[in-house]
């Protein structure tokens, strides 16, 4: 339950999403979100790419209602055709496909060159997160160290680690 919201609010959402989900659902009239943009909700089981069910452990500990969660949509599929007034609007073909968004780390990844096995990236903005893409799954809570799924085309079955240390700047 949000508190700060009115009652009739939740009841006339159809599902809360990510901002990044709600771009997408703008341009192509789909609802719905992946494993990378729900990383921040954790309620995913992310130790395995690719999932598209919400861990039902996860969601029951967290109190929330599950008719609120978008449904999960696969990482790599194309989400669908931008709807015609859009693409009218953006002034690019009716037939251009949108695919699933990433979130700010993975595009980091890609900016960076931190995608390619042999390379790591710095961010730095609100917090500061080491990036490097890498065959193994872990997390070190003490040291805020967080596997992620890899949505990268060609690195099937690895993770993208992040390494982030919260309000050290």
């Amino acid at each position: 339950r949000l508190p700060h919201v009115s009652p009739a609010r939740p009841a006339s959402t159809t599902a809360y999403l990510e901002p990044m989900d709600c771009v997408i659902a703008q341009l192509t009239g789909v609802i719905g979100a992946n494993q990378c943009t729900q990383f921040t909700a954790l309620l995913c089981d992310n130790r395995t790419l690719g999932g598209t069910e919400y861990d039902p452990e996860l969601v029951r500990m967290s109190g929330v209602d599950p008719a609120t969660l978008p449904p999960l949509l696969s990482l790599t599929d194309a989400i669908g055709p931008l709807r015609p007034e859009i693409a009218a609007q953006l002034g690019i073909p009716a037939s251009a496909i949108v695919h699933a968004p990433i979130n700010d780390s993975h595009a980091g990844a890609i900016a960076t060159g931190a995608r390619r096995p042999d390379r790591v990236a710095l961010m730095i903005d609100t917090t500061l997160v080491l990036l490097e893409t890498t065959h193994r799954h872990g997390t070190d809570l003490d040291h805020d160290a967080l596997s992620m799924p890899c949505p990268f085309p060609g690195i099937s079955g690895e993770q993208q680690s992040v390494l982030q240390s919260l309000n050290k700047i």
